[in-house]
């Protein structure tokens, strides 16, 4: 594992690299303006190398990555606080870093090298507050301001760079923290493996089924959505939008096969990227993360949305505090959000992963009874879900002029079925999942079949980012949807790291109903 710092003005004119093996730094390499050859520093007693220095991992050099890793953490926050502080009394990391610094040893010296004078660079970029405790209280430390505004600090792991949630991991690790708690539901070994098995299930059907990489497989995908947006009267937008889609030529990126590392990097340039994507897009957000895990993206993913039609009204409404540079949207929303957002300078960029409903039915209804029943959709009249009941009710396979249609957000859906308030429902995944399992429903279409709803990922042209960096974006996603086919590892590494995130589970039960509900009233079966 690795950690790059870098202090820059315009320019690159000095880094700072440290690299991790299991938790503890094993090298470092430091660089400047006025140093043109690397200064090596290395773990060990000694490296039988005079331009090589060393360092043991003691108390101090802990204490050290700890404040560097909290002040990459500041970096991808608000700017507006005060850097991050190491603060404490006798036998803490920050009272072991102060006594580094003041009487210094030779790996403080031999990290960035010295100044003019001879003494350490390193002491000139920490700012120390009650040095050595010379008067009562806590010492503490925290790197300068504008040594942080002109630094770049990147987390590496294995040569990989982390976005934030892996700083965050990296430093739990390493001061020993565990992990904030699961949801009560998935601190069950057996309900968390359930999640992590259709999760899985879920990720290798959407990104297996979803021929979106071929340019046969891609053309009829924009044709069942234009068809589809013609049913609920959006031809317009839907015609337009796969006119967008079918003139931008991928070329060899439709296969994953180009630069795309180096072009995200100089288009985001260290800052931030935001991308807000459904809670129910969930093999999207694993691409898309994964993709800013290996290319070294600050990437801020928003999963906080019931569904795309919430998300589309609140741009609409003007309630998001600042625009997204990329939203994920279902085929019906992604034609509405294209009638009206035009303006904003949005653009479609390319299919993704389908987005997967099922028919649920109150286990103790039978088919009968639920004909003539109520039957409710996610809220909105322009919905996937819309889209699916009517196909189903064309088919035959639903009795559409018998039901009574109501409306609700996924949460709304569990409450009422578990209360009995409706007999049936078309869910998203993961919640029609959670309702068979917890709700005591059955599926009422056939099993294993579900249905496939097309998703379009939308980008926002700014100053910063041009067609490159878009050509890029589509790229690396490419890369990674092919990844997860090929390689199970890069599939499972995915899936491990967003069913035992506490925060993005915990949104995933509000979301869904399941934290308003108490664990006795759960079935147990499956």
């Amino acid at each position: 594992m690795g950690l790059l710092v870098s202090t820059c003005r315009g320019d690159l004119r000095s880094s700072l690299q440290l690299y991790f093996v299991d938790r503890q730094l094993s090298r470092t390499a430091f660089t400047s303006a006025d140093a043109p050859e690397p200064m090596i520093c290395v773990r060990g007693k000694s490296t039988g190398s005079l331009r090589m220095g060393t360092f043991q991992w003691t108390e101090g050099v802990t204490a050290f990555c700890e404040l560097a890793l909290r002040s990459a953490l500041w970096q991808s926050g608000c700017r507006e606080e005060d850097p991050p502080l190491l603060e404490g009394g006798p036998g803490t990391p920050a009272a072991s870093l102060d006594y580094a610094l003041g009487k210094p040893p030779l790996w403080i010296s031999d990290l960035c090298g010295v100044c003019a004078d001879g003494s350490p660079r390193l002491k000139r970029h920490i700012h120390r507050m009650n040095p050595e405790r010379r008067r009562a209280g806590n010492a503490v430390l925290h790197f300068r301001r504008q040594f942080l505004v002109d630094c770049r600090i990147e987390i590496y792991v294995d040569g990989v760079q982390l976005g934030r949630t892996g700083i965050q991991s990296l430093l739990r690790n390493l001061i020993g923290e565990t992990d904030a708690p699961l949801p009560s539901l998935f601190r069950d070994q057996e309900e968390h493996r359930w999640l992590h098995s259709v999760y899985r299930s879920e990720l290798s059907r959407a990104i297996g089924r979803t021929d979106a990489l071929s340019p046969t497989g891609n053309r009829t995908l924009l044709r069942h959505f234009l068809k589809d947006c013609e049913g609920v009267g959006l031809s317009e937008g839907g015609e337009r939008l796969v006119r967008l889609l079918e003139a931008r030529p991928s070329g060899r990126h439709r296969v994953g096969v180009g630069d795309y590392h180096r072009p995200l990097q100089r288009a985001f340039d260290g800052r931030s990227l935001s991308v807000a994507i459904p809670i129910t897009l969930v093999p999207a957000m694993m691409m898309c993360q994964r993709l800013a895990d290996r290319c070294g993206l600050r990437l801020e993913i928003d999963y906080r949305f019931h569904h795309a039609i919430e998300l589309v009204h609140s741009i609409l409404g003007g309630s998001c505090e600042a625009l997204p540079d990329a939203i994920a949207l279902g085929c019906a929303p992604a034609a509405l959000f294209l009638e009206q957002l035009t303006a904003l300078d949005y653009e479609p960029l390319m299919l993704l992963p389908n987005l997967a409903h099922r028919v649920l039915r109150r286990r103790e209804v039978d088919s009968l009874n639920a004909a003539s029943a109520d039957m409710m959709l996610v809220m909105s009249e322009r919905s996937t879900s819309l889209m699916y009941f009517e196909h189903l009710s064309k088919s035959g396979a639903l009795p559409g002029r018998r039901l009574s249609l109501v409306h609700g957000d996924q949460d709304q859906i569990f409450d009422a079925l578990a209360h009995r308030q409706v007999d049936q429902a078309i869910a998203f995944f993961p919640d029609y999942c959670f309702n068979a399992r917890y709700n005591d429903c059955v599926y009422v279409d056939e099993p294993g079949n579900v249905s496939e709803k097309e998703v379009i990922l939308f980008v926002r042209r700014s100053e910063r980012l041009g067609p490159h960096a878009f050509q890029a974006l589509e790229c690396g996603l490419r890369v990674y949807w092919l990844a997860f086919r090929e390689y199970a590892c890069e599939a499972e590494s995915a899936l491990t790291r967003w069913t035992s995130d506490p925060a993005y589970l915990h949104t995933l039960t509000r979301l869904s109903g399941l934290s308003i509900h108490p664990r006795s009233s759960f079935s147990s079966s499956a």
